[in-house]
């Protein structure tokens, strides 16, 4: 078996000796940044799976509730829990899966309270 001996100058050498460390060196880069992308994708799915398990029990006769008409006052509260991502029932209930899926701010006044006025 013989051996192909190719014939470079130390011009091209030089040039290698530069460029492969810099590839190396990108590449090294490059894979630490696919690590890094990859483990927030995992901690992603992770809080998603998460949060989407069900942090209560449903209320007994749930179901039945679920089919009643609801009041105005019913149907205004269920809206504005929509629209501000907070959790819809009685304020006491209210106030505990609030706090154990970090949704306080929810329960607040959307606004900046007046000067004088206590936040509410």
């Amino acid at each position: 078996m013989s051996q192909a001996r190719l014939d470079v100058g130390e011009e091209s050498l030089e040039v290698l000796r530069q460029e492969v460390p810099l590839q190396i060196e990108t590449a090294g880069a490059e894979l630490e940044r696919a690590r890094a992308e990859y483990a927030t994708a995992e901690a992603d799915e992770q809080k998603i799976r998460r949060d989407s398990e069900r942090p209560m029990a449903y209320p007994k006769g749930g179901c039945k509730l679920a089919g009643e008409p609801q009041t105005e006052a019913q149907l205004e509260a269920i809206r504005r829990g929509v629209a501000r991502g907070q959790p819809y029932g009685g304020e006491q209930w209210v106030g505990r899966p609030a706090k154990q899926l970090g949704l306080e701010s929810t329960l607040r006044a959307p606004h900046r309270p007046r000067k004088g006025q206590p936040n509410q």
